[in-house]
């Protein structure tokens, strides 16, 4: 794993290139989407500016790399919208 030495965590930890459950393994869905739904929540909590935010949503679209679907990002987007009304 390589360091980014620009960027630290809310623990003040240099941020590490991130690894996820890839999509195709045997783990269970509520894993699966629960890697989404972290990420998310991470964006929505710890992240102050808007600019940051729009960093963060292009890191949450890397796990595209990691098999997840489109449909995954939908679901969770659904269940988080329909937990606000």
């Amino acid at each position: 794993m390589q360091i980014n030495e620009n960027q630290q965590t809310h623990t003040n930890k240099f941020i590490l290139d991130e690894q996820y459950l890839h999509f195709t393994s045997q783990h269970i869905i509520s894993h699966k989407t629960g890697v989404v739904r972290t990420l998310r929540e991470r964006k929505n909590v710890l992240v102050s500016t808007e600019t940051y935010k729009n960093k963060e949503e292009l890191h949450i679209t890397s796990a595209h790399h990691c098999g997840y679907p489109n449909w995954i990002f939908e679901k969770v987007n659904q269940v988080h919208f329909s937990s606000l009304v």
